[in-house]
C-alpha cells in the first residue's frame, strides 16, 4: 500500500486524523474530504480509526440526547425557585 511504511503504520496517520475530525465536524474542504476518501480505500489503519472515532462520537451523542423531563419535576423545580425568592 502507497500509505504504509515498512512496519505497516501509516505515514500520514496524524494527518488523515485531523482531516477526519474535520470532516466528521463537517468542516472538511472538498480536497480534504476527496483525499481521506481516496485514502481509506487503501489504508486499513486510517479506516479502522475512522470507525473508532465515527463510533465513539455515537455513543456520545447517545449520551448526551434529550430526555423528556417529567412535568411533575419542572412544577416541584418552580415551586422551590419562588419559596427561595
Amino acid at each position: 500500500m502507497a500509505h504504509e511504511s515498512e512496519n505497516g503504520n501509516c505515514r500520514e496517520v496524524s494527518k488523515c486524523i485531523h482531516i477526519l475530525n474535520l470532516m466528521m465536524d463537517n468542516e472538511a474542504s472538498e480536497e480534504e474530504e476527496s483525499f481521506i476518501r481516496d485514502h481509506l480505500d487503501s489504508c486499513i489503519e486510517c479506516l479502522e480509526q475512522y470507525e473508532v472515532e465515527k463510533e465513539f462520537r455515537s455513543l456520545i451523542r447517545k449520551k448526551l440526547a434529550h430526555k423528556k423531563v417529567p412535568q411533575e419535576l419542572i412544577l416541584e423545580i418552580k415551586n422551590k425557585i419562588a419559596q427561595s425568592a
